[in-house]
């Protein structure tokens, strides 16, 4: 480990040589690249991440090559280096915010080519990220739990019929879409000839797009069609008074899923 005079000499010695950002600190990359994107594209969470930044993150490993950071530096530096104000062990909530923001900036930094080694993989070590099994559902598992989807069949319960949740979770999994674009789903924005839907973005303007169906989207979105006697237009997925359906505070949706 070099002292401070060291590396006062190194930085004297670089200031004639533009080295690549891959072999510079992590310092000078956070100061000139690193403050001016973060800033301007996350302008709302910018105070709460310089501040992790230039109390804790930057003074531990602010001198390590922006390539060298690795799964070996973060553990240390968050196991053993990251400490309170007053002195205390971080808490876990201090390390996921540390590893988030240093995790950030080594993505931007592999995808603009400034560092040649991808993202570290923090959860290979102890305490650095939290571990778990892996629940993802396999295609055959999604299969069966639409197959198993409870609810009504009567032509009068259209609110709690079952192949109306068929479809939803068919959406769901099929399509990839979030359960708040799932349920505003509308029937004129279905283009069978095509095999595609509209779907209108909830997060932003930007992300509406037309996507094709999957066949097994296909396949219990137009049993629902059918059920309903193929209309033109309107929710797909309809509430109460044919308002759109409520997934994150409904007991039905929870109660049908589990």
């Amino acid at each position: 480990l070099m002292n401070e005079t060291d590396k006062a000499v190194e930085r004297f010695l670089r200031q004639g040589v533009e080295l690549p950002w891959s072999e510079r600190p992590l310092r000078d990359y956070f100061d000139h690249v690193w403050v001016a994107y973060w800033s301007e594209h996350r302008p709302k969470t910018w105070a709460g991440d310089e501040h992790y930044w230039r109390r804790h993150i930057l003074p531990a490993i602010g001198d390590v090559r922006l390539d060298d950071v690795d799964e070996f530096v973060m553990d240390e530096f968050l196991t053993r280096t990251l400490k309170k104000l007053d002195g205390d062990p971080a808490s876990p909530n201090m390390q996921r915010r540390c590893r988030q923001a240093v995790t950030a900036l080594l993505k931007y930094a592999y995808r603009r080519r400034h560092r040649t080694t991808p993202r570290p993989k923090w959860f290979e070590l102890e305490g650095t990220a939290a571990k778990g099994s892996d629940k993802t559902l396999t295609a055959d598992e999604v299969v069966r739990l639409i197959e198993h989807t409870p609810g009504r069949t009567s032509p009068g319960a259209v609110i709690t019929h079952r192949h109306k949740f068929q479809s939803l979770f068919a959406s769901l999994f099929g399509l990839g879409l979030r359960p708040s674009e799932a349920v505003r789903m509308r029937w004129e924005h279905v283009d069978w000839s095509a095999d595609s839907v509209f779907i209108e973005g909830t997060k932003t303007e930007q992300s509406a797009a037309t996507i094709p169906l999957t066949p097994l989207t296909t396949k219990y979105l137009r049993q629902w069609w059918e059920t309903l006697g193929r209309p033109a237009e309107g929710l797909v997925h309809p509430a109460q008074n044919g308002t759109v359906y409520k997934t994150a505070h409904s007991a039905s949706f929870r109660k049908i899923l589990r």
